[in-house]
């Protein structure tokens, strides 16, 4: 188990992390929650070692908190992530959603019971309670208003 953490962590070295594309607008959209006062954390199943070598280069974790998962106990779909998230922001079931681009977010976020919102993945069309395109397209939601969505 210690040799596949061991190998697992170190897919985030500088050089890998390097050639990660980030998406385009993400930091705004946090910003722009940030601003909107909405509660919202990152809420990943990078352990904190992996985070730890990321956010360097994202910067994200002055914005929100981050909750992260022990090293291969709980990836997704187990829900424990964003329980754990909503248990950090004092936010309901009811009252949350998901953001993620993967099948594995979706059914984590089915097995935790929030709403999810699927991006920049057409194979989640149609799955969870909204799809958008791109982040762009999730930041104009947003900044309009999503509070009906709630």
């Amino acid at each position: 188990m210690k040799k596949i953490i061991e190998i697992k962590d170190n897919k985030f070295d500088e050089d890998q992390i390097k050639k990660i594309k980030f998406y385009p607008k993400a930091k705004e959209l946090l910003l722009l929650l940030k601003n909107k006062r909405a509660k919202f954390c990152i809420a990943t199943s990078m352990n904190k070692t992996e985070f730890s070598r990321i956010n360097p280069f994202i910067k994200i974790e002055e914005l929100c908190d981050v909750v992260t998962a022990p090293a291969l106990k709980h990836e997704k779909p187990d829900p424990y992530i964003i329980n754990k998230a909503m248990r950090i922001i004092k936010s309901k079931v009811s009252e949350t959603f998901y953001i993620g681009d993967a099948e594995t977010d979706f059914m984590a976020s089915k097995n935790a019971g929030t709403k999810f919102i699927g991006v920049n993945n057409p194979e989640l069309f149609g799955k969870g309670n909204k799809y958008f395109k791109d982040i762009n397209a999730l930041y104009n939601f947003v900044r309009k208003d999503y509070s009906y969505f709630l």
